[in-house]
This record gives C-alpha cells, sequence and structure tokens, in this order.
C-alpha cells in the first residue's frame, strides 16, 4: 500500500510544494515553499518536517527571506535560508578603521568560532585544526563577511563549514569524498555508510560521469613576506611533465613556512584525484542528507560500493515526493 506524504512547514496551510536543496559546497541550504495560506513574514524562523505519515522529520530549519505572492490564483512562494546565512549577511565593519578586530596566536577553530558569534551563531560543533594563526603577527578581519572569511579558512585547511538541519555550525574536516581515515589530517575519521542502499529497484533516472576536470596535481601557496611553499605529483592522466596548479594566497594568516607547507600538502591530496559522479532520483526519502555516505548496488552498470552525498535536493509537489542526488567519488590514480 502507499505511503501518504507528510509535509508540515511553520505557520503554512494548504501546501502545494516544498524543495529543500543542499550541497557540500554551497554556504546554505535553501528552502522554497509554495503555499496558499500563511503567517510567515520576512525574518521568521521556519521549521519543514517532510517524509510520510509513518515516517517524517525536521530536515530543515532556518529563515524567511524571501516572499512572493501570485494573483490571480492567491498562492505564496516563499524562500527561506539555514541559520548559516547570518554569516553571509553578516559583514565585518569596524566603526572606526584604525581599530578592527585583531587576533594573535589563535587557532583556526576558535577563529571561526568567534567570527560566527559576531554574526549571533553560537551552537557550534568543530573538529580542532592544530593550526594556530597569527604566530609571529597580529592579523585584522575587516571588511568582509563572516562566512567569506571563515569559508576562506576551511578552504586553506581543507575543512568544511555547514549548518545541520537543527541550525549548529560545523567546522571539521569533511572531505568531498568517501573517507577512509589514513591520511593523517586531523579529524580524518573513516565514514560509516547511513544503511541506504540505492539500486534498479529505488532508483528513478541515473547518469554517470568520469572526469579529471577538477584535478589538480601542483599546489602552491603564497603566505607573508618569504613564506611560500610548493607541493607537486605527476599524474599519468596528464601529458608528461604538465601540471595543472591550483594557487592559495593568504599572507595575513600565513606566516609560517611549516603551516603554508602542510596547506600545500593537504590541498594537492585533495585535489589531485579523479572524480566520479553519479545524478540519481530514487522515492523520497527524508533521511537522505548531503555530507553522508550511502551504498550502491547497481551491478549492471558497474556501479557499487560507497558514495559520498555531495548534494541533495528533496522535491515534493503535485508528482509526489522525490530524492534527487549527488553523488562523489574522487579517487587516486590507481
Amino acid at each position: 500500500m502507499a505511503s501518504t506524504i507528510y509535509c508540515d512547514v511553520t505557520s503554512c496551510a494548504y501546501i502545494t510544494g516544498v524543495t529543500i536543496t543542499s550541497n557540500h559546497d554551497s554556504p546554505t541550504t535553501t528552502a522554497t515553499i509554495e503555499c496558499t495560506q500563511t503567517a510567515l513574514t520576512l525574518g521568521d524562523a521556519v521549521t519543514i518536517d517532510l517524509g510520510y505519515t509513518t515516517n517524517h522529520e525536521d530536515i530543515f530549519t532556518g529563515y524567511v527571506k524571501q516572499i512572493e505572492r501570485k494573483i490571480p490564483d492567491n498562492t505564496y512562494v516563499i524562500v527561506a535560508y539555514d541559520n548559516l546565512v547570518r554569516a553571509q549577511d553578516y559583514f565585518i565593519a569596524s566603526s572606526n578603521p584604525s581599530t578592527p578586530l585583531k587576533y594573535k596566536s589563535i587557532a583556526a577553530e576558535t577563529l571561526v568560532q568567534n567570527l560566527m558569534a559576531e554574526a549571533g551563531l553560537t551552537s557550534y560543533d568543530f573538529t580542532p585544526t592544530y593550526f594556530t594563526f597569527g604566530v609571529k603577527n597580529e592579523f585584522e578581519v575587516n571588511l568582509v563577511s563572516v562566512y567569506d572569511y571563515c569559508r576562506t579558512i576551511a578552504d586553506l585547511l581543507t575543512w568544511t563549514i555547514w549548518a545541520d538541519a537543527d541550525g549548529t555550525i560545523n567546522f571539521k574536516n569533511r572531505k568531498p569524498y568517501v573517507m577512509d581515515g589514513t591520511t593523517g589530517q586531523p579529524g580524518d575519521v573513516a565514514d560509516t555508510p547511513t544503511g541506504y542502499t540505492f539500486g534498479d529497484a529505488n532508483t528513478i533516472d541515473m547518469a554517470y560521469v568520469k572526469s579529471e576536470r577538477s584535478l589538480r596535481n601542483r599546489v602552491v601557496v603564497y603566505g607573508a613576506e618569504g613564506v611560500y611553499a610548493e607541493a607537486s605529483d605527476s599524474s599519468s592522466l596528464l601529458p608528461a611533465g604538465f601540471y595543472k596548479t591550483a594557487v592559495l594566497a593568504f599572507p595575513q594568516l600565513i606566516d609560517q613556512g611549516g603551516m603554508a607547507q602542510s596547506i600545500a600538502d593537504y590541498n594537492l591530496d585533495l585535489l589531485n584525484r579523479v572524480t566520479e559522479t553519479v545524478a540519481l532520483s530514487v522515492v523520497g526519502n527524508p533521511a537522505l542528507r548531503a555530507r553522508t555516505v550511502i551504498t550502491a548496488a547497481m551491478s549492471r552498470f558497474s556501479i557499487t560500493g560507497d558514495w559520498y552525498v555531495f548534494g541533495c535536493d528533496h522535491i515534493m509537489g503535485p508528482q509526489g515526493y522525490i530524492t534527487s542526488m549527488d553523488l562523489r567519488r574522487m579517487t587516486k590514480e590507481e
């Protein structure tokens, strides 16, 4: 017997559609709600509980950023973003340019926590980085959004920032692939699959791509004056002696040679990989989330094993409820 779809949205009634979009690289999770009655106004907190009458859960918490009303059908289209939008919206600008925010000898995770607090985000979960910024010289943070500055820190360290469905801000060693716990980097914990398996029976459509487009086999890091580093490796996928280069530059934060070299090494390990992607849609499942690991069992297409959920969209509307996913594998050369 078919399950009955369940959808509950804060202060909304007669809901005709919901789309929730999350992605490893996106600054926020976005929700779009279509309904014919709502008491929501701009800035209101909103929670979306989606699934089936026998299996549903809160999969989004955030703030209303836009409300559109359509006439003559008298429907509302409401756009909301998760809690991390506050870090995007909060622009750090000292009232006195001679006294900006300044830091010295501060751990990367503490710096991120402090900046998130500037935006009113105090529910915070982190992995220790063992990186300390401003060891030699004090540095300032000014004329930049909280999110942009924290995202730069995350990119330097190959960390990730995101908000959970309950609003908690995470700053962790979360790579965009299935982690096995063998790199030796801080916070590298082997992933545990969720237990969900996709196969021929529950897959609606699918596309597979394998590419070296994102591969970079040389990383150059520029820090403070006299501080720089490089890491490189040959690749059989590229012409002999050919390098695809990524450059990371942040002289304010990188003031030690050892730090610069670690950043180069971490990023080479992240980027010198072949990317496999699977785009697919399955019967809607509220337990499926971005940044988790699921299992493939599609031997007919030679797609098996564990895959990282890089992006995940929950779509409920007249067509029913489906979950679309962008799955990733990033593997080193065989």
